[in-house]
């Protein structure tokens, strides 16, 4: 049985996992659901649709997700991240803290006190990988006129992902794509889920992406919908280590605007200006047996 269902925790989980293991390429009230009950462990998937001018990638992980708490990330700022900013559909927080992967079979998310130390997620990410399991010879999304790609099976290690052969595609993302998975032992068959078209940032103001404390303000072409948020990750120079550090990222409405609180600005103490990126983000989290699927779609302006 299939069910849609909206869990900000999942996406959330989906954003700070897919920033480090894609680096080839919720709604404003949270609503729980009985699939998050304490200490329970679920088949879970992930879908990543990134569209980025006219390439686009799909990737694909599948593994057992142990969630140790009820999840509601708007209103307990300790987890994923430092809160910076919150608002009734707005969120900012800093990254590189207050979560970690534990073990190689499970996501465990941390409290307040556990959260304390900031612990490299780079330096787990090898262990993330070993969890990842096959679901099947191949995921391929279709249309109603063909295949429009194949995600094939990648294994390393003894663990597996889904990519597509050629890692970019031209074509155009198609408005009637269904997403079907074989299914295994380790997680349900799914067929033909549809897939959202998403629309493309437009529009995005400062066009250099760059802002400061007399200019905060950011706006681009909005298509507001129930499933959709933008994603923006503010980065400054580290003028020390003479590297980027990316530090913050804010989950926004779809509204068209948003000025930077200066809490992010005092955060980046000592940088004149903060670079931004900025990505329009479509969710569908589904049921399916008891396992969880979360598809993500993404277009990034460029």
């Amino acid at each position: 049985m299939l069910k849609q269902l909206k869990i900000p925790a999942i996406q959330w989980i989906a954003v700070i996992l897919s920033s480090t293991l894609t680096a080839c390429g919720g709604s404003s009230q949270p609503q729980t659901d009985s699939n998050l009950n304490a200490d329970r462990s679920q088949p879970y998937g992930d879908i990543r649709i990134v569209n980025q001018g006219d390439k686009l990638t799909v990737d694909a992980w599948f593994l057992n997700v142990a969630f140790t708490e009820q999840i509601d990330p708007t209103s307990s700022p300790g987890l994923f991240g430092e809160a910076l900013f919150t608002s009734d559909d707005d969120r900012c927080v800093e990254l590189q803290t207050h979560y970690r992967i534990t073990d190689p079979s499970s996501l465990e998310l941390l409290d307040n006190t556990q959260a304390s130390k900031p612990t490299s997620m780079g330096s787990q990410v090898g262990e993330y990988w070993q969890s990842a399991y096959s679901v099947g010879n191949q995921i391929t999304i279709d249309t109603r006129t063909g295949t429009y790609a194949n995600l094939m099976p990648q294994e390393l290690n003894g663990s597996v992902s889904y990519a597509t052969e050629a890692r970019w595609i031209r074509d155009p993302f198609p408005d009637d794509a269904t997403l079907s998975i074989p299914g295994s032992e380790h997680f349900p068959a799914v067929e033909a889920v549809a897939l959202n078209a998403v629309s493309q940032m437009e529009s995005v103001l400062p066009s250099e992406k760059v802002v400061n404390v007399e200019q905060p303000q950011i706006s681009w072409e909005p298509q507001p919908s129930p499933h959709t948020r933008i994603q923006v990750n503010f980065t400054a120079s580290d003028q020390l280590m003479n590297r980027e550090v990316e530090q913050i990222s804010c989950s926004l409405l779809d509204d068209g605007s948003f000025e930077v609180p200066i809490v992010v600005f005092n955060t980046f103490a000592g940088s004149p200006a903060i670079n931004f990126s900025i990505r329009r983000e479509v969710f569908q989290t589904l049921e399916i047996d008891g396992a969880i699927l979360n598809i993500t779609q993404q277009d990034w302006a460029l």
